[in-house]
């Protein structure tokens, strides 16, 4: 029984335990001299090396006089492992080839193991690209939270299970033999998740259309017409504008009783005109059917920007309350799995306090995630939101707040989001005039409950197959994990009684070390 990495295991006979320097130099300088400032060399960011698949894309070079101080350096061959956290974990590891005159330089977070002729490199790689390696490194990283690293001692001596070199060999056919057919597996099943995207957002641009209530529609005797259905929502919100003005007109009546004490009521704002929809916006819109009309968002709902946080509030009473950020407000859920507090005043809890019913949008993100139209439950008591999630509550009971939410996970919803959105490097931003504006198609309030449950009753058959593709993705990737386990246990092929036993292997890889370690050339490693 042996020690390795924190276990005790047992190794078939002809195998034993090394450590990592014993077979590989670890972070060796380039075996170059006098190379010229103006030779191309290849540059590795830790951005283009892929997680846990060896992938790496070697899309950048450089002079060598401009990185030959300040990167790390590595030659065709040798191993690159991602030192700090969370990339080490996240298993970013990597045998290199087909280098720019055989040598590059890339982040200075890769340690680098060259391995002697004597090793398989893809041995080590499958070895140091295991879970259980990774895991086992991560307990022993060094270093302060979100700068963890992985030190060189512990590289140079972890222990590695050296297999006698032909055994070797085999173990890497067999693992990439499985692990083709693992990935074949994956790739239907990624496969799948693209085509299930694909039919949600058909879904919802057939719903917008009229099509997936169409022969719903043709056999209604009598349905609320468009203009109607507008004219009740101007009445409601004129009825709840005179329901506000009566309780602040009591309120002042109640403040006055008492001598004026503390600040007056505010007055509610009467509501605007409803102000007609812009030419482009409405030509940018495909065909609905003709007993449907166009509102704007902001005729049918109270529009308000979250809660900022960062203001001083010291000497001032605060309270203290659970509040929504943007990563709360995914596209058509919420992820409620870390919430966060704020302190602030504790009049504005009524002012940003989150009701049910309300509709979500997130104010930044890349071209799919902007907007996000998401509707809150009431999930959390007492929870508000911050100034980079808007709140649109809907101003009339005619209007189904999930039937405004599917409308902005729409393509059409998105295009129109993005078009207008301030711009910057990978992201871009929307503001309350971009939302106010955003023009939403509103049938009659029984069509609309009608296409949130035909919309509804095929996405939970999409929900399903999601979470079946998700659990065999990650039975995948337990396969791959069990595959490596067993390979370095040395049961996932035979010994071979006529393997050179890895005890000869490394006295052979001593002295070979010891052999050319006084060796340099001036040439480039090709």
């Amino acid at each position: 029984m042996v020690e390795g990495n924190g276990e005790v295991r047992e190794l078939p006979e002809e195998w034993c335990w090394v450590q990592h320097k014993d077979i590989a130099q670890i972070n060796p300088k380039l075996p170059l001299n006098e190379l010229a400032d103006n030779l191309i060399v290849s540059f590795l960011p830790m951005a283009a090396v892929e997680e846990k698949s060896g992938r790496y894309r070697l899309s950048e070079i450089r002079e060598y006089g401009k990185v030959k101080k300040g990167y790390t350096p590595f030659i065709n061959g040798d191993l690159i492992f991602a030192k700090i956290t969370p990339c080490m974990e996240n298993g970013k590891v990597a045998v290199l080839e087909n280098l720019q005159n055989g040598m590059g330089c890339g982040s200075t977070e890769f340690h680098v193991s060259r391995l002697t002729s004597l090793t398989s490199r893809k041995y080590l790689f499958y070895y140091l690209v295991q879970e259980r390696f990774r895991r086992d490194a991560r307990q022993h990283m060094t270093g302060s939270a979100g700068q963890l690293r992985v030190s060189k001692s512990y590289f140079e001596e972890v222990q590695i299970p050296l297999a006698p070199l032909f055994e070797q060999k085999r173990i890497v056919e067999k693992i990439e033999e499985l692990f083709s057919d693992v990935d074949q597996g994956v790739e239907s099943l990624k496969t799948a998740q693209k085509q299930l995207k694909v039919y949600r957002q058909a879904v919802l641009k057939w719903a917008f259309e009229g099509k997936l209530t169409e022969a719903w529609r043709s056999q209604q005797p009598t349905l609320q017409t468009g203009e109607a259905l507008l004219a009740q929502i101007k009445a409601e919100r004129e009825n709840r504008y005179q329901q506000k003005l009566a309780e602040w007109e009591e309120k002042v009546g109640e403040w006055g009783a008492i001598g004026k004490v503390g600040k007056k009521p505010s007055k509610p704002q009467q509501p605007k005109e409803l102000t007609p929809l812009a030419e482009a916006d409405i030509s940018e819109l495909p065909q609905f059917p003709n007993d449907w009309r166009l509102e704007k968002l902001g005729n049918l709902s109270e529009l308000v920007g979250g809660v900022t946080k960062g203001r001083d509030l010291k000497g001032q009473e605060t309270i203290s309350l659970p509040y929504l950020r943007v990563a709360n407000v995914q596209d058509g859920y919420l992820d409620l799995s870390i919430i966060k507090y704020i302190n602030v005043l504790p009049t504005e809890l009524d002012k940003y306090q989150l009701l049910a019913g309300d509709v979500l949008y997130t104010e930044g993100g890349d071209k799919d995630k902007l907007g996000r139209g998401t509707v809150w439950k009431e999930e959390i008591k007492n929870c508000i939101h911050q100034n980079h999630v808007f709140r649109a509550r809907l101003l009339s009971i005619s209007i189904i707040p999930s039937f405004i939410a599917y409308y902005s996970q729409t393509r059409i919803a998105k295009d129109y989001f993005f078009k207008r959105a301030k711009q910057t490097v990978n992201l871009a931003s929307i503001n309350m005039t971009i939302l106010s504006n955003f023009p939403i198609p509103i049938p009659s309030y029984r069509e609309q409950e009608q296409i949130v449950e035909e919309i509804e009753s095929r996405l939970s058959i999409c929900d399903q197959l999601e979470a079946t593709i998700i659990e065999n993705l990650q039975k995948a990737e337990a396969l791959r994990q069990s595959i490596l386990k067993q390979a370095f246990e040395g049961k996932l092929v035979p010994q071979d009684p006529n393997d050179e036993p890895a005890e000869k292997l490394l006295e052979r890889i001593r002295a070979e070390r010891q052999e050319k370690e006084p060796q340099k050339t001036s040439k480039p490693l090709r």
